[in-house]
């Protein structure tokens, strides 16, 4: 069996669809979470998650839309407030509706393996944030699962744990920030227990360009400043 990973679409339609080549030939497509925010393009992304039939867990910007953003227990900046609000405006009642039965955690068996997934960590599924810096793995030994994939960062990251599980964080695809402009994700193959990082070219400037004619601000710029200088 072939598992594609993928994580923080962020609401960019042109970085998911470049990987449609991959979503199509896999057995599954495995989401962790932040579908919205940021991007603008919220329904045409849950559309395409939803008709490839993504098993999908909730993101902190899923939380924020369902529960709003007045009373959430960490500071939000500029661009995600703005995408929240774009999002909430923007989104229909069935995909709002959808978005409040994703679970925050998911454990399950693919091919015999057995895999966790959480957003930030599962720890703390919507506000973890897991560097390699920042980390104490020694914790995560108590989770017997040969696969535990998180998102949250935009960051990749993998580590072996010494209890022979891995965890793994494809990046973001829609708002990579270790490798500007590419839609970042991961496939699994679960007989040979390999994984493949992707790194795919999408068209970033029409996505910037689509952020902008919304009126978001200066800062969707961010993340591709490498990319726009040259």
């Amino acid at each position: 069996m072939r598992l594609l990973v993928l994580s923080d679409i962020h609401g960019n339609y042109e970085a998911l669809k470049s990987l449609l080549p991959y979503i199509k030939e896999v057995d599954k497509v495995l989401c962790l979470g932040d579908i919205v925010g940021y991007g603008c393009a919220v329904n045409e992304c849950i559309d395409l998650v939803r008709t490839y039939n993504f098993v999908c867990i909730r993101g902190n910007h899923e939380q924020y839309v369902i529960e709003g953003t007045d009373n959430q227990p960490k500071y939000l900046n500029e661009s995600v407030l703005w995408g929240i609000q774009y999002a909430k405006k923007v989104i229909t009642q069935e995909h709002l509706k959808w978005l409040n039965s994703l679970p925050l955690t998911m454990g399950g068996r693919f091919d015999g393996l057995s895999i966790l997934m959480a957003h930030g960590s599962p720890f703390d599924p919507i506000n973890g944030y897991v560097y390699e810096n920042n980390t104490d793995f020694s914790l995560w030994e108590s989770f017997q699962f040969d696969y535990l994939f998180i998102g949250h960062t935009h960051r990749t990251l993998s580590h072996q744990l010494g209890t022979g599980g891995l965890i793994l964080n494809p990046g973001s695809v829609g708002q990579a920030r270790d490798f500007e402009g590419k839609a970042c994700a991961a496939i699994l193959d679960t007989q040979a227990r390999v994984v493949k990082c992707l790194r795919v070219d999408y068209d970033y400037q029409k996505h910037l360009d689509l952020s902008i004619s919304h009126g978001a601000g200066e800062w969707v710029y961010k993340h591709y400043r490498t990319l726009l200088s040259k």
